[in-house]
């Protein structure tokens, strides 16, 4: 019966550890109200939602704290990544039902929608969202997505026969160490997270967003989650926008391991650079290495190749139905170009599972629309936020 037996102390820990880090999240909506003066109202209620998370995630923590804890079985870890997961959906539903207006099953249900990269939601009027609950749904997400690349270097190394990594370019993605140890390769991969995201804000920016709605957006893209400010979602914005938004999409998508290797090798490169010529040495190699180290890591990896190569095909494809369905907005040169832009962003926004719209694609012909269900089955990359 030993091996039924669960070390509570380590899962509860683990509850305790994911109710702290989504209590001290809820506290940037709490922020943007105090910031905000016509949100000041809120201020109470949003404080209220932080500190349900907060208090009983240190009181757990604190109680299931001790030294020199063991290694977790495997089915403590799977109780405690289990038992986080739903921890997290009740704590992040607090900001929603302290800030009013939003039931408790409605809560429940956007909370579990953010933090899963879902997307759906229960609120009919996104526009009319307050700020602070805007930002919460774009975390909820970010964090979601985050807990997944976590979740899949740390805990599931524990799950296996042999805890150390599997090394060479046939190791799976669930315990490759691409840098050495669990330690690096976390870094590693948060770096690669956290530094799409603040590119694709820069980049939306650049095309005209607000730094607020950028941030959201980018937040909502790089984790495939695809919530928006906007009721009419990505469609409120132009071609150059949504191209940018398909990119970022993708990366999403994409093995976080192979992109992760992308950034160490492009890292050894400017150090070498950097030994030889200095910053300005580092900085001509990181422009120069970037394609090149991205066109590398891509063509180890099988199955991001042929994920990209499914994602340009269905496009196109989809494309030409349109262009020749009959519908007036995609006849002619133009026509086509526009058939492809929406055709590429469809295709990516439903494989990707991010969710995000620019038009509505039951109005196309039904062929099309089998090979987009037949996508949503499909999802990314294994080892992705939409793996």
């Amino acid at each position: 019966m030993n091996r039924f037996q669960l070390d509570l102390s380590r899962v509860f820990g683990v509850v305790g550890l994911s109710l702290v880090v989504l209590g001290i999240s809820q506290l940037a909506p709490l922020l943007v109200a105090l910031v905000l003066p016509e949100r000041r109202g809120v201020a109470l209620p949003l404080l209220l939602g932080a500190l349900t998370s907060l208090v009983p995630g240190i009181a757990i923590v604190r109680a299931t704290r001790r030294e020199h804890l063991r290694p977790p079985t495997r089915r403590e870890a799977l109780a405690g990544v289990a038992l986080a997961w739903l921890a997290a959906v009740a704590s992040a539903a607090t900001p929603y039902v302290a800030s009013g207006g939003v039931s408790v099953v409605d809560a429940l249900v956007e909370s579990a929608s953010g933090l899963t990269t879902v997307g759906a939601t229960i609120l009919p009027d996104v526009d009319a969202i307050p700020a602070e609950l805007h930002l919460w749904r774009a975390l909820t997400h970010w964090l979601g997505g985050a807990g997944i690349v976590l979740v899949v270097l740390v805990a599931v190394p524990w799950l296996t026969p042999d805890v150390k990594a599997t090394q060479g370019a046939e190791a799976s993605f669930l315990t490759e160490r691409y840098r050495g140890s669990t330690k690096a390769t976390v870094q590693g991969l948060m770096f690669v997270y956290t530094g799409a995201t603040l590119l694709n804000t820069l980049l939306l920016v650049v095309l005209g967003l607000s730094p607020w709605e950028a941030l959201l957006h980018a937040f909502a893209t790089i984790s495939t989650g695809g919530f928006s400010t906007r009721t009419a979602s990505m469609g409120a914005w132009g071609a150059g926008v949504q191209l940018v938004t398909v990119v970022f999409m993708l990366i999403g998508a994409l093995s976080f391991a192979t992109l992760g290797r992308a950034v160490e090798d492009l890292r050894r490169r400017c150090e070498a650079a950097r030994e030889g010529a200095g910053r300005f040495g580092a900085a001509a190699a990181f422009l120069s290495e970037s394609p090149g180290a991205v066109w590398r890591a891509f063509r180890s990896s099988p199955e991001v190749r042929g994920y990209l190569l499914m994602i340009a095909l269905v496009s196109l494809g989809v494309a030409l139905a349109l262009s020749g369905g009959g519908a007036a907005q995609y006849k002619g040169l133009g026509g086509f170009a526009q058939a492809l832009v929406d055709s590429l962003f469809t295709v990516c926004a439903i494989s990707t599972t991010t969710g995000f719209c620019t038009v509505d694609y039951t109005t196309w012909p039904v062929a099309t629309q089998i090979v987009l269900l037949g996508l949503m089955v499909v999802g990314g990359c294994s080892g992705s936020t939409a793996g």
